[in-house]
């Protein structure tokens, strides 16, 4: 029985894997304003780029990424401003009223398939309890399909053949089922500039973190603008807490500190080192 379990959990951490490229972006979260960003994956596997897990435990943080293409300044201006922020809260909000019924058949399937199903297993034994977890299973399944279909139904209005396909795989494959939020999320905001994208989903020092790294790999006044508009700009351009004994320069992409007084930084090709001013 062990061996069953230690298979499940394999396949499960197998549902939680996504591709992200070189030099993309990942954001991972459940709710608003909680959300991560992470560039490139976590697992890079050659110039394709790599693998990045969803967390695997309750509550269940679901993903969306987007392309290295979209993390450039070749972005038209019109991607960075007050409209585009407010069709990416628009969307945010539709999102969270439209999937809540998938995000919590998700966390229930995960709870019984994990906990509730194997401790009755253990304290009844299967051939008395079968019957009973089999229905229950199949209900929880069944409503999980029926709210993944009708908020597909609603976000993407013409993917018909996408969710037919996703629905059938989740229904042959429970454990798949237990991430239908993610086939929602994964394009939620694909349209949407990632920055834009984070400062409505990722809290306020993940967004500062993104656009430090995006504006001074290279610098451009739309960037700028956006930055100032959402209040950011000034916690972008301020240098780090001096924490590093004898430093003297550091990154203002990365913040990392160096005790010599110029040159480029280590991990930001390209970037130049800036004085640390006295305090």
């Amino acid at each position: 029985m062990l061996t069953f379990y230690v298979i499940v959990a394999a396949i499960y951490a197998a549902e939680c894997v996504y591709r992200v490229e070189n030099g993309g972006l990942a954001l991972t979260g459940v709710r608003r304003r909680r959300w991560r960003a992470h560039v490139g994956p976590m697992l890079a596997l050659g110039r394709q780029g790599g693998m990045s897990v969803a967390p695997l435990l309750p509550p269940l943080a679901t993903p969306t990424a987007w392309p290295a293409a979209s993390i450039t300044p070749s972005q038209p201006a019109s991607a960075l401003s007050a409209k585009s922020r407010k069709e990416a809260a628009a969307a945010t909000d539709r999102f969270y009223k439209v999937a809540e019924p998938v995000w919590i058949g998700g966390n229930t399937l995960w709870v019984y398939l994990f906990v509730a199903a194997p401790a009755v297993v253990y304290w009844r034994g299967l051939a008395a309890t079968w019957p009973t977890l089999l229905l229950s299973g199949l209900v929880i399944l069944a409503f999980t399909l029926y709210a993944f279909w009708t908020a597909h139904a609603e976000l993407f209005p013409g993917g018909r053949a996408e969710r037919r396909e996703k629905t059938i795989l989740m229904a042959l494959s429970p454990l798949g089922a237990v991430r239908a939020v993610d086939h929602l999320s994964w394009r939620l905001l694909a349209g949407t500039h990632p920055l834009v994208a984070a400062v409505e989903l990722c809290d306020r020092g993940d967004a500062v973190r993104l656009a430090r790294w995006m504006y001074f790999a290279a610098p451009d006044a739309a960037l700028q603008r956006f930055l100032q508009e959402c209040d950011l700009w000034e916690a972008v351009t301020s240098p780090p807490d001096a924490g590093e004994p004898g430093a003297s320069t550091f990154c203002p992409r990365c913040h990392a500190q160096y005790s010599r007084d110029s040159g480029e930084c280590s991990d930001c090709a390209g970037v130049g080192l800036v004085q640390i001013r006295a305090g």
